[in-house]
């Protein structure tokens, strides 16, 4: 069993308010669930309109998988217009 994790700061490029960067937020972790098939939280940075720190995982019994995971969804923040990267830090986590 291998647990692919993710963590990722992002700076969203639009400003607002705290309304519209929830607005944002829950979309992108919803898009990421329903596409990546992962587990996605909001883990810090809730009170800031620019930034927000996202944890995302997936459980698998394939480490290719947990791999493949981790690409798509570095790839797919690296690409989405509504924020921009500033760390992301991820890891394959070995159960058992």
């Amino acid at each position: 069993m291998y647990i692919a994790a993710i963590r990722a700061l992002l700076k969203l490029t639009d400003r607002g308010t705290l309304k519209d960067k929830r607005r944002v937020v829950k979309g992108f972790l919803a898009e990421m669930e329903r596409e990546c098939r992962v587990s996605a939280t909001e883990t810090g940075w809730q009170d800031s309109t620019a930034f927000f720190e996202a944890g995302l995982c997936k459980a698998t019994s394939d480490h290719r998988v947990a791999e493949r995971v981790i690409d798509h969804v570095s790839r797919r923040i690296y690409e989405d217009p509504r924020f921009c990267y500033v760390e992301l830090r991820t890891e394959i986590i070995p159960m058992g």
